[in-house]
C-alpha cells in the first residue's frame, strides 16, 4: 500500500487553479455579486463555457427545450452547481 509521503513525493508538478474558478469562486461568496456577474466570468474562458452548456443541455437536466445562452444554463444550474 502507499503512503501518503510516498504520493506527494511522486507529485513533480501541481497545476494551478484557473483564474476562471477562483473569480467565480469570489463571487460565490460575495453576497452582492449576482448571475451576471458569474455569467461574464464563464462567457470568457471557452472551455468553461463548453462544459456548462454540455451540462445544462443533458439529459440528467431534463428541459425541454435547449439552453443556448450561457446566463440560461446558470440560471438553470444555478450559482452553487456552477461553482
Amino acid at each position: 500500500m502507499v503512503t501518503i509521503a510516498e504520493l506527494v513525493a511522486g507529485v513533480k508538478d501541481l497545476v494551478p487553479l484557473p483564474k476562471s474558478y477562483m473569480r467565480i469562486q469570489e463571487l460565490v461568496n460575495d453576497s452582492d455579486s449576482s448571475l451576471d456577474d458569474v455569467t461574464k466570468v464563464i462567457v470568457n474562458d471557452a472551455a468553461l463555457t463548453s462544459r456548462i452548456l454540455r451540462i445544462a443541455n443533458s439529459a440528467y437536466m431534463g428541459l425541454t427545450s435547449k439552453v443556448d445562452t450561457v446566463g440560461r444554463a446558470v440560471q438553470v444550474l444555478g450559482v452553487n452547481q456552477v461553482h
